[in-house]
């Protein structure tokens, strides 16, 4: 049986957020619930909205050669993005930590199993909520069959039957980036002569056309 845990946020960053948390087995009532808090975090707002900006003025669809690279001295966009990364994740795990919200955190850790499937919805109007790296919560690291899912308060679970097709072919997704220098044509041959595949091919495609499959 699988354990659903749905974890609510009301409130914004600039004065906290009320948390309830409901445990019970998924398609069932819910069995048990708690209540806690975090506490304003004007700052963690800030630095996710610093490491969103910093991640989408990364030009990766241009592609420098050596001989344009010129250094001036300024910090590499990349390593930038990756220090913004580490201090997102250290103020969020930090946040989790405070004592308004020990009493959550506690009773999800005593309430679970780690050998059983557990699903953790995030409910919450506010889009920052939402955002935040909830994959680098230390939780996940004792409970290894845990996923978390993002939802705001009006939610329904919609089970469907995915169709069975006898013959149905395996799709294939082959990107192919810079060619200079590498014959691609040999891979383009071998994919295309897979039994029972049907291989879409992108040739050094944008990040929208990418997010796009």
């Amino acid at each position: 049986m699988t354990k659903l845990v749905i974890l609510k946020f009301n409130g914004n960053f600039q004065s906290g957020f009320q948390v309830s948390l409901e445990i019970g087995e998924e398609g069932q009532s819910v069995e048990r619930g708690f209540a806690g808090s975090l506490p304003p975090n004007v700052e963690l707002s800030k630095t996710l909205a610093v490491w969103q900006q910093q991640y989408t003025q990364l030009d990766n669809n241009s592609r420098i050669k050596p001989k344009q690279i010129i250094y001036d001295g300024s910090i590499d966009p990349q390593k930038r993005l990756v220090t913004s990364a580490k201090k997102l994740q250290y103020e969020f795990q930090q946040w989790l930590n405070s004592s308004s919200f020990y009493s959550v955190d506690k009773h999800l850790r005593e309430e679970l199993d780690h050998a059983e499937i557990i699903r953790l919805l995030v409910c919450s109007d506010r889009p920052e909520i939402h955002q935040l790296p909830w994959c680098c919560w230390d939780l996940l690291e004792n409970y290894p069959n845990l996923e978390i899912a993002i939802s705001n308060f009006d939610f329904k679970r919609v089970v469907s039957k995915p169709k069975r097709h006898k013959h149905q072919k395996v799709r294939i997704l082959a990107i192919l980036g810079d060619a200079q220098g590498i014959n691609l044509n040999a891979d383009c041959d071998f994919l295309e002569s897979l039994d029972g595949g049907e291989v879409i091919f992108l040739k050094e495609p944008t990040r929208q056309k990418l997010y796009s499959y």
